[in-house]
């Protein structure tokens, strides 16, 4: 069994009881209401810090019923992609999470991407 620190078990303890129960450490959550281009940053995102070796939730509910792309409970920072919202839309959305540090993470188009 992988062992916390008591400062990540800390961080865990701010998600809703919901979400840890329904979504694993470091698993990926796909959100079929966000488009392909925002998942796919979002999935390398957390790849990125798998590969560090940090503990994360996606589609991470805090205690206040805000939601947050990605909660990295090792360093405590919430990742947020953007792809349709401004930084301006997304700063008001993330006044209310209760982390240390907010990242967001742009997201641009690739030739590659699926369109319907």
């Amino acid at each position: 069994m992988e062992k916390w620190t008591a400062e990540e078990l800390k961080n865990a303890k701010k998600l809703t009881h919901n979400c840890l129960c329904n979504n694993t450490v470091r698993h990926i959550v796909i959100n079929i209401g966000n488009n392909y281009e925002h998942e796919f940053k979002k999935f390398k995102t957390a790849w990125n810090l798998a590969m560090r070796g940090h503990k994360f939730y996606v589609e991470a509910i805090f205690h206040n019923g805000k939601r947050a792309d990605i909660f990295d409970v090792t360093e405590n920072k919430v990742y947020e992609v953007l792809c349709s919202e401004t930084e301006e839309e997304a700063l008001e959305k993330v006044k209310e999470y209760p982390v240390d540090d907010i990242v967001f993470v742009k997201c641009k188009k690739s030739k590659g991407d699926v369109k319907k």
